[in-house]
């Protein structure tokens, strides 16, 4: 008898645990919550063996024109793939505004879509370089007497010199300069190596989620600067 009284109560809770739960339809996924925050849309690299996916980012320098930089000051990556070229994922004031534009120094053209960096040839014509004029809204074209084809050299104090490279009249005892873009005017300048932008460390998964939060922002193109 007390057998049987234990095999009824068994049944009964096995049922009410059967369609109590909540069901999932045919072909539904259940998916953990996520929290909210400000990760950049990612780049994955599906090819490994195991199907595991790798987050590839290059934290960027900050902007050091204070208008351009964002509220929260948070660090522009560059993540493989995810903008055009030459741009970078600009963080905004919200937590998960993401932009692509131009890295710093380089411009947008409207007509090809792209950015150049400043100085260069870029879609300019043989012996012409492209340039920002202050207050300007596009990019133009100007001689470049120090022209040579397939090459950076720019006339700098009376000289043609290598954009981006070490130069003696840049150099003030033992701090050594090179001609870069200056990004506070956009014009040519003796400019210390440490402030050019440029890519740094790759970063595993786990420190970009350290860096950001575990949900995606929204990257979109913004309306350009120049």
């Amino acid at each position: 008898m007390v057998r049987w009284i234990f095999v009824g109560v068994g049944t009964i809770v096995l049922a009410g645990i059967t369609y109590g739960a909540p069901q999932l339809q045919q072909g539904s996924q259940q998916h953990p919550s996520r929290t909210t925050g400000a990760q950049p849309p990612v780049y994955k690299n599906n090819t490994q063996n195991n199907g595991t996916s790798e987050l590839f980012a290059y934290p960027e320098d900050q902007s050091i024109i204070d208008s351009k930089q964002n509220a929260k000051n948070r660090t522009p990556v560059y993540i493989p793939n995810r903008c055009q070229k030459n741009e970078i994922l600009y963080p905004g004031d919200q937590e998960s505004d993401w932009v692509c534009d131009c890295k710093p120094t380089f411009v947008y053209h409207p007509p090809t879509r792209q950015c150049y960096q400043l100085f260069t040839q870029a879609f300019c014509s043989d012996g012409y370089m492209v340039t920002l004029q202050p207050d300007a809204k596009q990019p133009d074209c100007v001689e470049n007497s120090c022209f040579k084809p397939n090459s950076t050299i720019v006339p700098f104090n009376g000289d043609c010199v290598q954009l981006n490279a070490y130069y003696d009249r840049c150099s003030h005892g033992q701090l050594k300069k090179i001609v870069s873009v200056r990004e506070d005017d956009n014009q040519l300048g003796c400019v210390n190596i440490s402030d050019v932008p440029d890519h740094k460390t790759v970063l595993t998964v786990m420190e970009v989620e350290r860096m950001t939060s575990a949900n995606r922002g929204t990257a979109v193109n913004r309306n350009r600067r120049q």
